[in-house]
C-alpha cells in the first residue's frame, strides 16, 4: 500500500505508523506541518461548535450543567478542559479580530486565551480607541512559527508598561 503525505493528516491513524518508512524526511516534515495546522482548525471549529450550542442549548446541555461539562461527559477530555473551551467561544464573541485570527489558525488556543484576558482587563490607562491597535500588535505576536507564548506575554507586559506609567 503506498502512503501519500496527504493521506497522513487525512487519514485515520490506525496502522500508519508501520507505513510511515515509505515517506522521505520531507514528505514527513510536510506531513508533521499539515498534521499541526489541522490541529488548530479543528481546534477553532470545536471552539465555534460548542459556543453555539452554548447560546442554544438543549436539554442534555443543562442536564451536564453546560456546555463544558457536556463536552467532558461526551469526549475525553477533563471537565476543566471542556469548561476552558466554552470559556474561550464565549471570550471572543466581542473581540471579532481575535476571534478572525484564532479561527483561519494565525493564532493558537492559548494565545487567544492570553489575548483575550488583556482585552478583557486592559491596563487602566489604556484609552478605549487603543485597543484595536494593541490587538493587533497581539496578534502579530502570536502569529508564525516563532510564536510563544513567552512572545505574547512579554508583548503584553511591554503593553501594561506602556499604559500604566505616568510618562
Amino acid at each position: 500500500m503506498n502512503v501519500l503525505s496527504s493521506d497522513v493528516v487525512s487519514g485515520s491513524a490506525v496502522g500508519l505508523r508501520g507505513r510511515l518508512w515509505r515517506l522521505s524526511a520531507a514528505e514527513l516534515r510536510a506531513a508533521a506541518v499539515s498534521a499541526s495546522a489541522e490541529i488548530l482548525r479543528l481546534e477553532a471549529v470545536r471552539v465555534a461548535v460548542v459556543d453555539e450550542l452554548s447560546l442554544r442549548p438543549d436539554d442534555q446541555v443543562i442536564a451536564s450543567r453546560g456546555v463544558g461539562a457536556w463536552l467532558a461527559s461526551n469526549t475525553m477530555l477533563q471537565v476543566r478542559d471542556g469548561k476552558k473551551i466554552a470559556a474561550l467561544g464565549a471570550a471572543l464573541r466581542p473581540f471579532p479580530a481575535v476571534a478572525a485570527g484564532f479561527d483561519c489558525g494565525d493564532c493558537s488556543f492559548d494565545h487567544a486565551v492570553l489575548i483575550v484576558s488583556f482585552c478583557e482587563s486592559p491596563p487602566k490607562g489604556m484609552p478605549d480607541e487603543a485597543l484595536p491597535k494593541c490587538i493587533d500588535l497581539l496578534l502579530a505576536a502570536a502569529s508564525g512559527v516563532e510564536a510563544t507564548t513567552t512572545k505574547v506575554r512579554n508583548v503584553i507586559a511591554t503593553l501594561e508598561r506602556i499604559f500604566e506609567s505616568d510618562e
